[in-house]
């Protein structure tokens, strides 16, 4: 029989967490379980916007988020890339449940 984990708290982390890697999509630094991400509404952008970042000393949207696969430069986000928990995901103080030897760059 298989024992539950301990709930862990999300962690919250001032300036964000340091990347393992170049291309890693920044994870997020604070609690969205809160958060609506559907069709007609993003939480995240409630902050992470082009009008609402500066005001909100949050970092923008990145510019490739405004790309299609073609390569064609949209003035708003790309529905590819409108789902931010698909690759942004806030993290926790949790060991791994495996072992890892992966080492993140230097």
């Amino acid at each position: 029989m298989a024992v539950t984990p301990a709930k862990k708290k999300v962690q919250s982390v001032k300036g964000g967490i340091a990347r393992s890697y170049k291309q890693q999509p920044p994870m997020v630094p604070h609690k969205i379980d809160k958060y609506k991400i559907n069709l007609k509404n993003n939480g995240c952008l409630k902050c992470h916007s082009e009008k609402t970042y500066k005001k909100e000393k949050a970092p923008k949207v990145g510019d490739s988020h405004y790309v299609t696969r073609d390569g064609k430069t949209l003035s708003t986000i790309s529905s590819r890339r409108y789902f931010c928990n698909q690759c942004h995901a806030p993290q926790v103080g949790a060991e791994p449940l495996v072992q890892n030897m992966f080492e993140g760059a230097k």
